[in-house]
């Protein structure tokens, strides 16, 4: 017993980590087999943001502030707001791939 207790002492951080693989292989097994992916309200808005950061690149009108091709081009301040970094990071995937195909 004392060694399955020290055990349990030296590695206690890797409960958190164990559980929330366990919750994300069980959140994506459902999309993986179905071949399928989860569509949530708020999905059409982040994607309208990378489509406005591939728009971008492609145009070579970088606006960092602006979005002047997607959300009606109303010039919202959108991805300044909403993680910029991640945002960009997916417009450049999403023009990378738009290019190959």
């Amino acid at each position: 017993m004392n060694k399955m207790g020290n055990f349990f002492k030296r590695y206690e951080w890797l409960g958190p980590f164990l559980v929330m693989t366990f919750v994300l292989f069980a959140y994506l097994y459902d999309q993986v087999i179905n071949h399928s992916m989860l569509i949530f309200n708020d999905t059409p808005f982040h994607f309208g943001r990378f489509w406005e950061v591939h728009q971008q690149i492609a145009t070579g009108k970088i606006s960092y502030f602006q979005s002047n091709f997607s959300f009606n081009q109303s010039g919202r301040i959108i991805n300044a707001v909403y993680g910029p970094l991640i945002c960009f990071n997916n417009g450049i995937i999403n023009f990378c791939i738009y290019q190959l195909v």
